[in-house]
């Protein structure tokens, strides 16, 4: 928790176009407008649950959901630390190894970078966790209010983000491969599991039709193949662990498949009544992973949205972790029982967690000062917060009927509360296909006589026009020129 209030003390949470949605529409609950975004559109894109956290925390402290966001991400964080030391301790880790697994999450980059942003993965990954312990304690003890806790997490991951679907389908599936009843039972709880989480979702999927026409927001071809997302996933996990040398060895991964199931088989032949508990876990854990990933790979194969990395895993990245710990510790185990000497099993395991943690320990100790010094990232940078075009258009107001256009109405919405229109737009977000009139954000720009384009040059999205491209569209005039953009005037070419 003091880590991310350390790496947001400079300016606050670090904030991308998902965080100014987020905030915006919490802006907006607080002044009882509803569920809608800076742009005026209906929040459908995204489920609304975590600008609704971040709304009733400002209405609760009278603050702006803005300074709120570092306070509730940094709560989350330290809420997920602890709860992977609760699944430490349930999957029957020794002091020692659950040690290293709580160092290993505490200083992971990619789940610091997503609890010091705006964004609602740190709340997500704390309802996985939640949803975790409840499945693992249900499949021992069968208590049903176990069952229906399990029903309101998967819910409300849901409700944070659409891929919580993942929850819904991998815990059905550990309560039929785990389960130690008959069949029609072990289906009978699934599909009961799965209609209970399913509804308060499905409910919220249907206002965004009615609202929108759109079940979960426009959605455009993926501008990425199946292969890349692939080598993009096996090489994300893989620099978690220091091992970035194999990310290009697809080679690798029935091996890694391999290791899973071996160390699953060792868990239960070992001794099935003590490990009971660490083996119904360790299955939720990797059967959440893989329907995650798999889950997550099919969507960005097939529809466009950000190039998977840090952020989109982030999910798995405790799961994982821990069983990667658990593994180690069997290792360790069963080199003792090979081994006389029992230097020889120690002395190899403490080299494989100082290979482990070192790395992230001196990782999470350089981004803290990172975002300490510069800002936590975003907009919340100091290239931004010291901008010289965003302190002009503050001290210098456009008049009422001027339309203004910019290639970041995020950023001039958050940092100087100016609602602007998006610059011209030729393809959909992040993909290659055009839109359906690519000239009618051109025409919308010539509607007005005294139209103005905000232009940051540190902004870079393929799908805009560029300032060359909308030069040969219409008439730009430069009206002033800063270090970090330009302000132009809009006219008809002559």
């Amino acid at each position: 928790m003091v880590l991310v209030l350390v790496a947001t003390s400079r300016y606050g949470a670090g904030l991308t176009t998902d965080s100014v949605t987020y905030i915006s529409v919490a802006r907006n609950l607080r002044a009882g407008t509803g569920l809608i975004a800076y742009d005026g559109t209906p929040l459908v894109a995204q489920p609304p649950l975590y600008p609704i956290v971040l709304a009733v925390v400002a209405f609760i402290a009278r603050a702006d959901p803005l300074g709120a966001a570092a306070f509730v991400n940094a709560f989350l964080f330290g809420a997920i630390v602890s709860l992977t030391g609760l699944l430490c301790a349930r999957v029957g880790l020794s002091f020692a190894f659950a040690a290293l697994g709580m160092l290993l999450v505490l200083c992971s980059r990619a789940l610091l970078e997503a609890a010091v942003t705006a964004w609602s993965e740190p709340l997500f990954i704390l309802l996985t966790l939640a949803f975790l312990l409840a499945q693992e304690k249900f499949l021992v003890t069968r208590e049903r209010k176990l069952f229906f806790l399990m029903c309101l997490a998967a819910a409300l991951a849901c409700l944070t983000r659409y891929i919580g679907v993942t929850l819904i389908l991998s815990g059905a599936l550990t309560l039929l491969l785990c389960l130690p009843q008959a069949w029609r039972v072990r289906a009978r709880l699934a599909l009961s599991f799965a209609t209970l989480a399913t509804l308060p979702p499905g409910l919220f999927v249907l206002r965004n039709y009615f609202v929108s026409g759109t079940f979960l927001g426009p959605r455009a071809s993926s501008a990425y193949a199946l292969s890349e997302n692939l080598q993009l996933v096996l090489r994300t996990i893989l620099n978690w662990y220091s091992l970035d040398a194999l990310a290009t060895r697809y080679s690798i991964l029935p091996f890694v498949g391999a290791a899973v199931v071996l160390m699953l088989a060792f868990l239960v032949k070992r001794n099935p009544l003590q490990w009971r508990n660490a083996f119904a876990l360790a299955v939720g854990m990797m059967l959440f992973s893989v329907v995650y990933a798999a889950f997550l790979i099919a969507s960005a194969t097939f529809t466009a949205f950000d190039p998977l990395g840090d952020r989109l895993l982030s999910p798995v990245l405790v799961p994982l972790t821990l069983v990667l710990v658990l593994g180690l510790e069997n290792v360790y185990k069963t080199l003792g029982q090979i081994f006389s000497n029992k230097w020889a099993p120690a002395f190899s395991v403490c080299v494989v967690a100082l290979w482990l943690s070192v790395p992230a320990v001196l990782g999470a100790t350089a981004n803290t000062l990172e975002y300490a010094n510069d800002g936590a990232g975003g907009f919340n940078r100091k290239l931004w917060r010291e901008s010289a075009m965003i302190r002009y258009l503050e001290q210098h107001p456009f008049n009422a009927d001027s339309a203004v256009f910019s290639n970041a109405p995020d950023a001039l919405y958050i940092l100087a509360n100016l609602r602007v229109q998006a610059s011209p737009q030729k393809t959909e977000y992040n993909s290659d296909t055009k839109i359906n009139d690519p000239a009618r954000g051109v025409t919308r720009m010539l509607e007005n006589d005294g139209s103005y384009l905000i232009w940051f040059n540190a902004v870079t999205r393929s799908y805009l026009y560029t300032v060359d491209e909308l030069r040969t569209l219409v008439k730009m005039q430069p009206a002033f020129q800063f270090g970090d953009g330009t302000l132009y005037r809009i006219s008809r070419q002559e």
